[in-house]
């Protein structure tokens, strides 16, 4: 499924797109907040609050203004 399709899954209470989602995006998010932090253990800390947002806030996506990838970047 899409990336968009996961999040609307998640926005939906599925706990498995969101697990998907951290599958295919977690690296990402995770190398984008070691640039910035510096420091992994940091950098662990702010994927794990990046997914809980997500699962928070999924229904707030609008994919009008972006890609679920840059709106994790985002959020991180």
């Amino acid at each position: 499924p899409s990336d968009a399709l996961l999040v609307a899954r998640a926005a939906a209470g599925d706990a498995r797109a969101v697990s998907a989602l951290y599958d295919r995006h977690w690296a990402a998010v995770y190398a984008l907040a070691h640039a910035v932090v510096r420091d992994p253990v940091d950098a662990e800390d702010v994927v794990a609050a990046t997914f809980a947002r997500l699962w928070r806030d999924a229904a707030r996506y609008d994919p009008a203004r972006g890609t679920v990838a840059v709106w994790l970047a985002v959020v991180a």
